[in-house]
Order: structure tokens, then C-alpha cells, then sequence
């Protein structure tokens, strides 16, 4: 079972931003709203999230991801022939497009972490070098396969500059107790939406390695001890907007402990 301070409370007015599946996360709208831009920690091939934003916002995106370069697309390219593909020129294509057309939105190719810079590799920036280069409140999106707990510290050092934080938790089953620390140190964010990701597989208590979760202030969210009808309604809503990242495979139960 998944500790009961996890639990999410729903978002009042909640909205899915990114793909209907992986790549997709829950979270309020006053967030994206009230965001004077967003911090996106992770790119890879998925820039659905930001699209999504994008569709809804004028504001500055920024994306950090060192490993999208040359390289990249010629292992991917190369790993597609293989296979008889070529759709991923036409990925990189989109993705030129998407950070290449508007000088608003940007990818720089540093790694996020705990910012310790690690010769030969110089890229590494820590959060808070991150945020001072943005202005205003941030929507802050993490998915760094693992590098989210170097973060950590700065997450909580500088929560007030967060409008609201979507993250992928990977490798639960070693860093639950991680997880749990921070959100009781935490002082404004609290889980409005939490996700198993059915890639990821589940440990030997039946709770998923990879977990999707949102975190938001309560202004955003039902508040606790709302009448049953309101709750029932506000999780409903949710629940319409949560889907399977794998869409072949169903979707991970999730199961809290008593508080």
C-alpha cells in the first residue's frame, strides 16, 4: 500500500495537459493559468505536455535535456532503419518546429540535477540554477529517469516559486521513504492527482515502480471535508482524465494505507 499521505485531494477544476497516455498529466487549471511559465525537467521524444501548455498559454517554456543533440537522432534514426522506419525524421522535424519557430519556447541541452559539475560532463545545472533563469511563478514538469531525487532539496527550498509540480517518481520500491519526506516538508504543495504507470511494472507488495503524481496548493483543490456528492463528483472528474500509459494493458490499482 501506497502511505496515506499521498493520498490526493482533487483539483477543483481539473484539466489533463499532454498526450491521452503516456506522456499526459492531471493537475489543476488554475495552475496553468496562474504559471508565468513553465520549467519542463525531461524531453526525450515527448514534448506533448508542453504542446498542451502552449495550446493554453502564451508564456515562456524552457525544457532541459542534455541528451537531445546530433547524436541522439542518428542513434535514432540508425535504430529505426533497423527496424524499416523513418518516422523519426519527421519527429525531428516536429521538433524543430516546436523549438525552433517560437523564441519563447526552448530547449537547452543541460542536465537537471543536484548541479555538481562532473568532468568531462559540464552540463549539469541544479534546480534552483534552473528557476533563476526564469521570472514569476513557475508549472514545473520532472521526468529525468531518476535524477528527480537530486532535486529534491532545492523542490522544497524553493516551493514558493512553483505554481504547481507534475513528476514522475522512478524506482519506488528504493525511495519510498524519499518521497514521503519530502512531501511532509513541504509546505504549500500537496498530491491532487497520483498515477501508477503500467510500464513500469509493480513491486512484491503490488504497488507500481513508476508513479505519476501532481502536486498543487490547496486553494486549487476540493477542500477536505467537502460534502460526499461534491468529492464523488470532483473524483469522477478526475478519473475521466486518467488513463493507462500503456493503453494494451490495464490500469494499476492504487491502494492507500489508514491514516
Amino acid at each position: 500500500m501506497l502511505p496515506s499521505t499521498w493520498r490526493p485531494q482533487p483539483p477543483r477544476n481539473p484539466v489533463r495537459l499532454g498526450a491521452p497516455h503516456d506522456g499526459g498529466y492531471v493537475l489543476p487549471a488554475e495552475a496553468v493559468d496562474q504559471a508565468a511559465g513553465l520549467l519542463g525537467l525531461g524531453l526525450g521524444l515527448e514534448w506533448s505536455f508542453e504542446a498542451a501548455f502552449r495550446a493554453r498559454s502564451s508564456a515562456p517554456i524552457v525544457v532541459c535535456d542534455h541528451t537531445i543533440n546530433r547524436r541522439f537522432w542518428i542513434e535514432q534514426a540508425w535504430a529505426q532503419a533497423r527496424l524499416g522506419r523513418t518516422d523519426i525524421w519527421r519527429r525531428r522535424r516536429d521538433y524543430r518546429r516546436f523549438f525552433g519557430a517560437d523564441p519563447a519556447t526552448t530547449h537547452l541541452a543541460v542536465r537537471a540535477g543536484d548541479g555538481i559539475r562532473r568532468p568531462p560532463e559540464e552540463w549539469d545545472r541544479s534546480l534552483a540554477e534552473l528557476l533563476a533563469m526564469t521570472q514569476g511563478p513557475q508549472l514545473l514538469r520532472i521526468d529525468i529517469e531518476g535524477d528527480e531525487y537530486r532535486v529534491l532539496e532545492d523542490l522544497v527550498a524553493h516551493e514558493d516559486r512553483l505554481v504547481a509540480v507534475v513528476i514522475e517518481w522512478q524506482d519506488l520500491d528504493l525511495h519510498r521513504d524519499r518521497v514521503t519526506d519530502l512531501l511532509g516538508r513541504l509546505r504549500r504543495l500537496t498530491p491532487c492527482w497520483v498515477h501508477g504507470n503500467n510500464y513500469g511494472g509493480l513491486d512484491a507488495g503490488g504497488d507500481p515502480l513508476v508513479l505519476e503524481m501532481t502536486l498543487a496548493p490547496a486553494e486549487m483543490l476540493l477542500p477536505a471535508g467537502a460534502d460526499a456528492t461534491a468529492e464523488a463528483e470532483a473524483r469522477r472528474r478526475v478519473a475521466d482524465l486518467t488513463h493507462p500509459n500503456r493503453p494494451d494493458l490495464p490500469d494499476v490499482a492504487l491502494r492507500y494505507a489508514a491514516h
